[in-house]
């Protein structure tokens, strides 16, 4: 269930937060309600935008508009790129972990039959940097 504030918010920050903020803000010129909104503008929209992308990748492997591994692996590296113009390795860091494992409570809530093979792949096959 959703809820629509429509009075001021309380967000407590550590000092160590608030000294960044106030900083931050004056390095800009603006003030920490500007700046306040301003991020939180950008995760909501992130968010937003993230969860449409991952919609259109669970709807894309529903539709069966997909890569095997062996289509891209070594061994049909060449074959996987004759269909598909450009391929890139990925490689995933300790900063993306938190997003892979958005994907994952994501897709187990939204597409379970694809999540357990998905979040194998991301866990057995991509190499960390």
């Amino acid at each position: 269930m959703s809820h629509q504030y429509t009075g001021p918010m309380e967000v407590n920050l550590s000092p160590d937060l608030e000294g960044k903020l106030a900083r931050a803000a004056r390095r800009r010129g603006v003030s920490a309600d500007v700046l306040i909104r301003e991020a939180i503008e950008r995760v909501v929209d992130y968010d937003d935008w993230f969860i449409r992308e991952v919609e259109k990748g669970v709807a894309q492997i529903d539709a069966g508009h997909v890569l095997t591994h062996d289509a891209v692996g070594p061994a049909g590296a060449e074959a996987g790129r004759a269909s598909v113009p450009s391929l890139m390795e990925l490689r995933w860091t300790q900063e993306a972990a938190p997003d892979l494992e958005r994907i994952a409570d994501y897709l187990f809530e939204h597409a379970p039959g694809h999540a357990e093979d998905s979040c194998a792949l991301c866990t057995t096959r991509l190499p960390p940097c």
